[in-house]
């Protein structure tokens, strides 16, 4: 019976242990998932505005473009017509 006591007692520490390096195994991973999810959100949002960015110099440069060949001389220079000092060529 003190065989027995002993060998019950050895146990519920040793159990105890392994529960809490269990607990706390699943702890660190859960922090290293949500450390990776948050990177991860955070290099979206990143690109997201890059792409955004990108785009809107596009469109500031059609806007630009287009208000260039508003310009008689210089739409005529765009679109390759050189005036009448080259039509003779």
């Amino acid at each position: 019976m003190l065989t027995g006591g002993r060998g019950t007692a050895g146990t519920g520490p040793t159990g105890g242990a392994a529960g809490a390096s269990v607990a706390v195994f699943a702890v660190a991973v859960v922090a290293c998932v949500l450390a990776v999810l948050a990177f991860l959100a955070l290099r979206s949002v990143q690109a997201a505005r890059a792409r955004a960015e990108a785009e809107r110099d596009r469109a500031v440069e059609r806007a630009q473009f287009l208000a260039a060949v508003m310009d008689p001389e210089l739409a005529m220079r765009v679109l390759g017509y050189h005036g009448d000092d080259r039509a003779g060529r």
